[in-house]
């Protein structure tokens, strides 16, 4: 049991790194949503027909900085795993080894449209124009990478939580075995030293006997 214990306590240290991967993806989706909904609203403002030509020029600089900001969260990375690819996450949820695997977020609709500074601009109000279309779409495809990564992280939370209790239960499990083990050890001792208090008193009655037979030989 202790052995399974060990292995258990590993796994949840295999799944509490996996969560702050998660959590971390979690948290640079929830960033690209805030600066795609203020680049929808730029994109908007630079159609007003009123702007005027320096009025575009100071949107159209946040605008890329946002864009540079969310091609730097694209290729973020945790401890050298890339945060956002199409490969698969192989996870060890159980002490004898068993593996789940997480689907990672496919950011090939970040690439088409977020990457390409020359799709995706508002130097004109036809630029802006097109560029609301397109990050309406963005953000569609970052809400529905957050409700994937939202229910990744809820599986996980599950199993880590039950692996808690199952440990929690070895733990207990352990204790009485080990608490039996030295009860069994004490009754030995007890046992044991009863005989040789025994063994003690019959060699001191022996020895006893043994003087009052001398002292009996010595009278006569």
């Amino acid at each position: 049991m202790e052995a399974e214990l060990k292995r258990n306590n590993a796994v949840q240290s295999n799944l509490a790194n996996f969560v702050s991967l998660i959590q971390t993806q979690n948290d640079i989706l929830a960033k690209a949503t805030e600066a795609i909904k203020r680049m929808s609203e730029l994109s908007i403002l630079a159609q007003d027909i009123v702007k005027t030509d320096n009025d575009r020029i100071s949107q159209a600089r946040e605008f890329k900085e946002l864009q540079n900001l969310l091609s730097e969260m694209r290729f973020g990375k945790f401890y050298g795993i890339d945060l956002f690819s199409d490969s698969k996450f192989e996870v060890i949820v159980d002490s004898k080894g068993k593996k789940l695997n997480f689907e990672g977020i496919d950011p090939s609709n970040w690439d088409n449209y977020l990457l390409d500074k020359d799709l995706l601009a508002i130097d004109t109000t036809e630029d802006a124009e097109s560029a609301n279309i397109i990050l309406k779409s963005v953000l569609q495809f970052i809400g529905e990478a957050r409700s994937k990564v939202g229910a990744n992280l809820n599986i996980i939370n599950k199993i880590s939580s039950g692996l808690k209790i199952l440990n929690q239960n070895l733990s207990a499990a352990t204790s009485i075995i080990k608490d039996v083990k030295l009860n069994n050890i004490s009754i030995n001792y007890s046992k044991s030293k009863m005989v040789y208090n025994s063994n003690i008193l019959m060699l001191e009655h022996s020895k006893f006997n043994q003087r009052r037979i001398l002292d009996l030989s010595d009278f006569s």
